[in-house]
């Protein structure tokens, strides 16, 4: 039995971005050890940039990555496959409909969504590796392991403490039942996305 937390990332203007090292620290400390990522990006965005930028991060952990692209009509790469000049096995699917507007991402283990980053923006590198914009994620996850890792980042202080804006929190209306809700939330996306 899995019970939810939440993590609330914010990112200030003027300020580097904890997100990175959130879902760095989410895929090490994770009891799942290989991932496939699902990506709907938002507008216009096919997250090309922050998938680049961020494959260091996902080196080692994601085996596959999916985008959907929702809000955009028009085709800028195959499809099928786009070389990402990174590790990645990635795939590429335009959605029946340009309006699909959703900034979420799916951490997958054998068949079981792990994880849900809820993005306030759409995925790029400028939204989340410069800094440009203030905006805030929230990750939904049931790992016990990560949660008190959090918990003790958070609680570590310091001043170069990146989770020192972060407030977790655990959810009492899904006590148990946090991998099924996960997964509801996964499978709601995919049958609106083909």
């Amino acid at each position: 039995m899995q019970n939810l937390f939440l993590l609330y990332v914010p990112k200030h203007f003027g300020e580097n971005s904890p997100l990175p090292k959130v879902l760095g620290d989410f895929l090490q400390k994770s009891a799942s050890t290989r991932f496939e990522l699902t990506i709907s990006p938002g507008y216009l965005g096919e997250g090309k940039s922050f998938i680049c930028q961020a494959s260091a991060i996902f080196a080692g952990h994601v085996s596959r990555l999916i985008i959907y692209r929702g809000m955009t009509s028009y085709t800028r790469f195959n499809t099928t496959s786009v070389d990402f000049q990174c590790s990645l096995c990635v795939n590429v699917t335009q959605m029946p409909t340009n309006n699909d507007h959703r900034k979420m991402m799916f951490f997958r283990s054998r068949s079981n969504t792990e994880a849900i980053l809820i993005g306030s923006s759409n995925f790029s590198a400028k939204t989340y590796f410069r800094k440009e914009k203030g905006e805030a994620d929230l990750l939904l996850f049931y790992d016990n392991a990560v949660c008190e890792y959090y918990r003790g980042m958070i609680n570590g202080g310091g001043e170069d403490n990146v989770y020192g804006s972060c407030v977790l929190s655990e959810s009492i209306a899904m006590r148990g039942e946090a991998r099924q809700y996960l997964d509801s939330i996964y499978d709601e996306f995919v049958n609106n996305a083909i």
